[in-house]
Protein backbone atom coordinates (compact mmCIF):
# COMPACT_ATOMS: atom_id res chain seq x y z
CA UNK A 1 0.00 0.00 0.00
CA UNK A 2 0.95 3.44 -0.96
CA UNK A 3 1.82 6.22 1.71
CA UNK A 4 -0.56 8.45 0.14
CA UNK A 5 -3.35 5.97 0.47
CA UNK A 6 -2.71 5.51 4.30
CA UNK A 7 -2.14 9.22 4.81
CA UNK A 8 -5.99 9.40 3.24
CA UNK A 9 -6.58 6.66 5.67
CA UNK A 10 -5.42 8.32 8.48
CA UNK A 11 -6.83 11.56 7.66
CA UNK A 12 -10.10 9.84 6.86
CA UNK A 13 -10.41 8.09 10.52
CA UNK A 14 -9.56 11.14 12.41
CA UNK A 15 -12.16 12.87 10.31
CA UNK A 16 -14.61 10.03 10.60
CA UNK A 17 -13.71 10.29 14.81
CA UNK A 18 -14.68 14.08 15.00
CA UNK A 19 -17.49 13.56 13.23
CA UNK A 20 -18.73 10.82 15.61
CA UNK A 21 -18.18 12.62 18.63
CA UNK A 22 -20.13 15.61 17.39
CA UNK A 23 -23.08 13.58 16.91
CA UNK A 24 -22.87 12.44 20.37
CA UNK A 25 -22.16 15.71 21.74
CA UNK A 26 -25.82 17.26 19.94
CA UNK A 27 -27.28 13.67 20.87
CA UNK A 28 -28.06 12.10 17.56
CA UNK A 29 -25.99 9.30 18.83
CA UNK A 30 -25.51 7.81 21.86
CA UNK A 31 -22.45 5.89 23.16
CA UNK A 32 -23.70 2.97 23.03
CA UNK A 33 -24.48 2.77 19.76
CA UNK A 34 -21.48 4.84 18.62
CA UNK A 35 -19.07 1.70 19.83
CA UNK A 36 -19.31 -0.04 16.33
CA UNK A 37 -18.47 3.19 14.73
CA UNK A 38 -15.38 3.65 16.67
CA UNK A 39 -14.58 -0.22 16.30
CA UNK A 40 -14.61 0.83 12.63
CA UNK A 41 -12.75 3.94 13.42
CA UNK A 42 -9.60 2.16 15.08
CA UNK A 43 -9.52 -0.37 12.54
CA UNK A 44 -8.98 2.16 9.15
CA UNK A 45 -6.97 4.01 11.73
CA UNK A 46 -4.58 0.94 12.39
CA UNK A 47 -4.99 -0.19 8.62
CA UNK A 48 -3.52 3.81 7.50
CA UNK A 49 -0.86 3.43 10.60
CA UNK A 50 0.54 -0.42 9.57
CA UNK A 51 0.34 -0.65 5.41
CA UNK A 52 2.31 -3.56 5.69
CA UNK A 53 0.17 -5.55 8.54
CA UNK A 54 -2.83 -5.99 6.08
CA UNK A 55 -0.61 -7.44 3.53
CA UNK A 56 1.19 -9.72 5.96
CA UNK A 57 -2.28 -10.90 6.62
CA UNK A 58 -4.05 -11.00 3.47
CA UNK A 59 -0.54 -13.19 2.69
CA UNK A 60 -1.04 -15.48 5.18
CA UNK A 61 -4.53 -15.76 4.49
CA UNK A 62 -4.19 -16.85 1.64
CA UNK A 63 -5.52 -13.89 -0.58
CA UNK A 64 -3.31 -12.90 -4.07
CA UNK A 65 -4.63 -9.58 -4.28
CA UNK A 66 -4.71 -6.57 -1.26
CA UNK A 67 -7.72 -5.96 -3.03
CA UNK A 68 -9.78 -9.06 -2.61
CA UNK A 69 -8.71 -8.87 1.42
CA UNK A 70 -9.66 -4.90 1.70
CA UNK A 71 -13.24 -5.74 0.01
CA UNK A 72 -13.63 -8.95 2.46
CA UNK A 73 -12.43 -6.83 5.65
CA UNK A 74 -14.82 -4.15 4.35
CA UNK A 75 -18.05 -6.47 3.69
CA UNK A 76 -17.42 -8.20 7.70
CA UNK A 77 -17.46 -4.69 8.53
CA UNK A 78 -20.75 -3.78 7.13
CA UNK A 79 -22.41 -7.20 8.23
CA UNK A 80 -21.22 -6.24 12.23
CA UNK A 81 -22.90 -3.17 11.44
CA UNK A 82 -26.06 -4.48 10.08
CA UNK A 83 -25.89 -7.10 12.75
CA UNK A 84 -25.50 -4.63 15.29
CA UNK A 85 -28.68 -2.75 13.87
CA UNK A 86 -30.66 -5.16 13.62
CA UNK A 87 -30.04 -6.28 17.83
CA UNK A 88 -31.21 -2.44 18.10
CA UNK A 89 -34.47 -2.70 16.08
CA UNK A 90 -35.48 -5.40 17.54
CA UNK A 91 -34.80 -4.41 21.23
CA UNK A 92 -36.74 -1.19 20.09
CA UNK A 93 -39.61 -3.23 18.79
CA UNK A 94 -39.89 -5.43 22.01
CA UNK A 95 -39.97 -1.90 23.77
CA UNK A 96 -42.94 -0.69 21.66
CA UNK A 97 -44.97 -3.53 22.09
CA UNK A 98 -44.46 -3.58 25.86
CA UNK A 99 -45.39 0.25 26.20
CA UNK A 100 -48.55 -0.54 23.42
CA UNK A 101 -49.55 -3.25 26.16
CA UNK A 102 -49.07 -0.66 28.95
CA UNK A 103 -50.96 2.03 27.64
CA UNK A 104 -53.77 -0.53 26.66
CA UNK A 105 -53.95 -1.16 30.14
CA UNK A 106 -53.74 1.98 31.16
CA UNK A 107 -56.60 2.93 29.25
CA UNK A 108 -58.87 0.22 30.20
CA UNK A 109 -58.51 1.18 33.82
CA UNK A 110 -59.24 5.07 32.64
CA UNK A 111 -62.78 3.88 31.27
CA UNK A 112 -63.33 1.37 34.30
CA UNK A 113 -62.76 4.45 36.10
CA UNK A 114 -64.86 6.84 34.34
CA UNK A 115 -67.78 3.76 33.86
CA UNK A 116 -68.06 3.97 37.87
CA UNK A 117 -68.22 7.44 38.12
CA UNK A 118 -71.51 7.46 36.16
Amino acid sequence: MNTSLSLVLIIFSVLWFFILLGCIKASKITVKYSMVWFLVIIIVLFVGLFPNFLETIGTFLGFTYLSNFVIGILITLLMLIILTLTVIVSNLKQTVRLLIQELSLLKDKVNTLEKKKK
